[in-house]
């Protein structure tokens, strides 16, 4: 088995290569960082000698994070590493005798001119479940090598590729006893050298999508120490037909206290759109989770790349990774880690105003985990993937959200939440025809997600705040406005960014209905119905997959 990795080298990035005692060959494409301070660091063989080549790939993945690659060569044996939450997208097509790999969103010229076949179970499942991470795609024979894992080819043989993430966050220990100033000062330094890592590669050409929320604004002052006197370039889409949506007020403070210039995109235009605006989109080797924004997502690309950058930093991930959610679903996490029953039960009196229930409430929850259970059930139960109206299709007991999802039901429920959380914000990712401007998410970070999972939950929530451990160690940094803040935009309901009718009429003469993806009768009957929320999504989850399917279809 031939493996073509030189088009995958020169996409990701600087080379460096280290070379083992016993020969083994190491090539790292791409910066590298160490996975418990997020510093950067140099690539180092020296302690691979003796170690079977899937044993070195575990070890290269405990010890290294960042957007990079890693190819391992060891004899006749060869493994290639995409270090956990790696931003570098690695895709790779299966040949009888070779594997071509490549990096970026973009699919190949020669694949978008010869498409291969569709995975129409891949596409199938797409359909009911809007998003779940799989090493699949929407072509036969073409895979992504998902984060944190490892595709190994042994005495060239078929390669496998191998999660090794899930393994790894089920050894995680939980650092309860950590002292929260400490804490503080780990995640300040950890998201500082998260922005440097992704900015770096570009210099000073990157833009910020600053919506005024913490998690963004967080980002911006952490971005503009690092790059003193350099044009820092916000953007922000509003609405002003949605009073939740619209953070101008915040935008235009946070842009003032850093000295950057600001855009604004108003979502408004683009309200009772036809289409998904699939003709904006790069070819792609799946169907994207985020098509129902393209339109918006292009615009605001499209300034940045008019300000001069190349890259567009954006905030996704903060609510999942510093558990923005009720306090309710992890109150017996937080009573277990109080250290006496006098804590416990201030805990408990905390966790009952700040929910507004009584002391009572939080006890029998404690006790019966009632709502925790319901909440798990999203993970494991059978609303995980559910039926979409619109298909004859019923999602199968075998499908799992994220790779080895099964084995994850040890994880206590708010870590569950961010680890599956985080792996979603992954698929967030899109790709616009002849615009060269890429998206990098800081919170999407291992060494910073690492921290989060292991921190105390408690600490989470000091004093009384959402985002206590984000929002405390950049309290000197923030506009007080923002620091105070503890509202939070409201995205456009789909029902109103969208003409469900027109939506519904492209799809009855498309490939979805044509390979039975979507039911004809199911459509026409639900477009005879007021169209509900869930409707909506179901629409918009079909359309994204026929738009998909569309663009390599011959005419």
């Amino acid at each position: 088995m031939k493996f073509h990795i030189e088009s995958l080298l020169q996409q990701a990035g600087p080379l460096s290569l280290a070379v083992a005692p016993d020969g083994m060959e190491v090539v790292a494409a791409g910066e590298l960082v160490s996975v418990n301070t997020g510093e950067a660091v140099e690539l180092s063989a020296s302690d691979l000698g003796g170690m079977t080549i899937m044993n070195a790939a575990a070890h290269l993945h405990s010890r290294y994070a960042g957007d990079a690659v890693l190819a391992i060569r060891k004899k006749a044996d060869f493994a290639l590493l995409r270090p956990a939450f790696s931003e570098l997208p690695v895709y790779y097509q299966l040949h009888h005798d070779a594997v071509d790999a490549w990096a970026g969103l973009e699919l190949p010229r020669r694949l978008v001119e010869a498409p291969p076949l569709f995975d129409l179970d891949y596409l199938a499942t797409t359909v009911l479940a809007g998003a779940f991470v799989s090493p699949r795609t929407g072509f036969q024979g073409i895979c992504e090598l998902l984060s944190g894992s490892v595709l190994l080819c042994l005495d060239g043989g078929t390669p496998q590729q191998i999660d090794l993430l899930a393994g790894e966050v089920l050894k995680l220990s939980c650092s309860t006893e950590t002292d929260y100033e400490r804490e503080l000062e780990q995640f300040r330094s950890l998201i500082v050298r998260s922005v440097a890592h992704k900015t770096r590669p570009c210099s000073h050409r990157f833009s910020i999508e600053a919506s005024g929320g913490l998690d963004s604004s967080v980002l911006t002052v952490a971005a503009a120490a690092l790059h003193p006197g350099a044009p820092l370039s916000l953007i922000n889409s509003y609405s002003e037909e949605d009073p939740h949506g619209d953070e101008r007020i915040f935008f235009e403070a946070l842009a003032s206290h850093v000295g950057a210039s600001g855009t604004l995109v108003d979502t408004h235009a683009w309200a009772r759109m036809e289409s998904l605006s699939p003709e904006l989109m790069a070819p792609m080797a799946r169907p994207c989770k985020m098509a129902s924004a393209a339109a918006t997502v292009g615009q605001m690309f499209e300034h940045a790349r008019a300000s001069g950058s190349v890259t567009v930093m954006t905030g996704d991930g903060g609510d999942q990774l510093f558990l923005r959610t009720r306090r309710t679903y992890i109150a017996r996490e937080m009573m277990r880690e109080a250290p006496t029953a006098r804590e416990a039960l201030l805990t408990s009196m905390v966790l009952a105003m700040q929910e507004r229930c009584s002391v009572w409430s939080i006890a029998r929850e404690v006790v019966t985990r009632r709502i925790e259970q319901q909440y798990r059930d999203r993970f494991f139960g059978s609303t995980a993937i559910q039926a979409n109206p619109l298909s004859d299709l019923q999602p199968s007991a075998n499908m799992e959200l994220i790779p080895h999802m099964s084995r994850l039901r040890k994880l206590r429920i708010s870590r569950l939440f961010q680890f599956v959380g985080m792996r979603m914000a992954e698929l967030n990712r899109i790709q616009f025809r002849e615009c060269p401007v890429t998206e990098r998410k800081p919170f999407v970070f291992w060494p910073l997600i690492r921290a989060a999972l292991r921190a105390k939950r408690a600490h989470h929530f000091a004093g009384g705040r959402d985002r206590a451990l984000q929002r405390e160690a950049f309290k000197d940094d923030l506009p007080a406005i923002i620091y105070h803040r503890t509202s939070k935009g409201a995205a456009r309901d789909p029902r109103e960014r969208f003409d469900h009718e027109a939506l519904a009429s492209r799809l009855l003469h498309s490939a979805a209905c044509r390979y039975h993806l979507i039911s004809k009768n199911r459509l026409i009957a639900a477009m005879k119905q007021p169209v509900d929320e869930k409707t909506a999504g179901a629409l918009l989850s079909a359309t994204t997959v026929a738009d998909w399917m569309r663009m390599y279809e011959a005419d």
